[in-house]
């Protein structure tokens, strides 16, 4: 397309939130991530980015002695970069 570059984001997240106090309360997570971005060169070597991007995580309170409690978190992010190709 020129000068821009479209891509799309498909991945899997694993995440772990610390409990500072009691390691053994530690909550893990995992699901899908999803994105969609676009890079549009500037020069030869500069480029412009944007992208936005989606978490899906899951998890399961069992593992810290709440046995049948789960919890779902989205997350949405959108960035913008300037970078460098060498």
């Amino acid at each position: 397309m020129g000068k821009a570059l479209v891509y799309g984001v498909l991945g899997y997240t694993f995440s772990t939130t610390l409990e500072s106090s009691d390691p053994a309360n530690d909550l893990s997570s995992d699901g899908i991530n999803y994105g969609i971005g676009v890079d549009y060169r500037i020069t030869e070597n500069v480029f412009l980015g944007a992208e936005y991007l989606g978490r899906r995580l899951d998890g399961d309170y069992g593992s810290v002695g709440f046995p049948g409690f789960t919890h779902e978190t989205d997350s949405r992010t959108f960035s913008i970069r300037l970078g460098m190709t060498f």
